[in-house]
């Protein structure tokens, strides 16, 4: 029997120096049938020439990239742009700036095969520098299965490189909304997931490397919070709103998670701030959770007095690349 075909959706906007080992990793997928799509959001940096360069790679059976141009209108609008010309019985996503594992997509794929109930499948992600050095952090799939509010709650999905989802039903659920300029992919697997009353899964390997570098739109906790606010804010209205305790438990994570932001930013009163709030919300779960006791560590070393903090941080910073120039 032939296998379905699998469509990749690939958006880039100035990702000139990350796009070929983007490109490669798709290319080098150990599935039979593959189709990329990339969709350049008016680029600046020669991304677009690249692309074309790399899509002669992809001449080949079972092999078929397509790269279309845009003028820059975000990350939502280039996804829905290559959305709407895939052909994929699968979709998978991929950023620009990210890898997949070879075997991603037979694996994320056979996890939809198998089970009928799931709508999207996603991998564990292995952080990298900006180099693309492993950085020894691999994410938390928090469970194997979840819900609408599991996706919420739990935060399985840390990126949307590697997360595939079946093609009838992303058709059904619409487009991203070209309004968020955050969350984007998470209020779309949200509405994916709670508009057909189906499930997701979590493939228990590191099958992506995601890549922390300056200038993500990630980066900006304000911009992340009120973007969370607004995904709270549709959910409640397509009734599929979280309960109480629910909520504090998602606004505990991510105020931990924001408190991050803010301290790579240099907001030490922020990141204060946020951690105190976190705790206050839900003091067991930051207790149980390595991650915000570290990240709440950090934000009590900024109370020190600045030379001894800048000290510490440096030291800290040194010793990540040490081990990261061990691995």
């Amino acid at each position: 029997m032939t296998e379905p075909l699998v469509t990749i959706v690939m958006p880039a906007h100035d990702v000139a120096a990350y796009v070929d080992e983007a490109v490669t990793s798709a290319l080098r997928q150990s599935w039979p049938r593959l189709e990329l799509i990339c969709v350049d959001d008016g680029s600046r940096d020669g991304t677009a020439g690249r692309l074309e360069a790399l899509a002669a790679q992809w001449r080949g059976p079972g092999r078929e990239m397509t790269v279309l141009r845009q003028a820059n209108a975000g990350a939502a609008a280039a996804r829905n742009a290559g959305l709407a010309r895939a052909r994929g019985e699968y979709l998978c996503l991929l950023d620009a700036d990210d890898r997949l594992a070879p075997d991603l997509v037979a694996r994320t794929v056979g996890t939809l095969a198998a089970d009928p109930a799931l709508l999207l499948a996603a991998p564990l992600w292995r952080y990298v520098d900006e180099a693309g050095r492993p950085i020894g952090i691999v994410s938390d799939p928090g469970g194997l299965r979840h819900d609408a509010h599991g996706l919420v709650v739990r935060g399985p999905l840390h990126s949307a490189t590697g997360v595939t989802v079946r093609a009838a039903a992303a058709r059904r659920t619409g487009p991203f909304d070209t309004s968020l300029s955050g969350c984007i992919d998470l209020d779309w697997f949200v509405r994916l997931i709670a508009g057909h009353g189906a499930a997701a899964a979590v493939v228990p390997l590191p099958l992506a490397d995601y890549r922390k570098r300056g200038g993500q739109i990630t980066a900006d906790w304000r911009r992340m919070e009120a973007n969370w606010t607004r995904l709270l804010e549709k959910m409640e209205a397509a009734g599929h709103g979280l309960s109480a305790r629910d909520l504090r438990r998602a606004r505990a994570r991510n105020l931990i998670y924001w408190a991050s932001l803010a301290y790579q930013a240099g907001d030490y009163p922020a990141a204060r701030r946020l951690t105190a709030e976190s705790w206050a919300l839900a003091p067991g779960a930051a207790a149980r959770d390595p991650l915000a006791r570290i990240r709440t560590l950090a934000a009590l070393a900024s109370l020190l007095p600045p030379p001894l903090h800048d000290r510490l941080r440096d030291r800290a910073g040194r010793r990540a690349h040490s081990a990261r120039s061990s691995m």
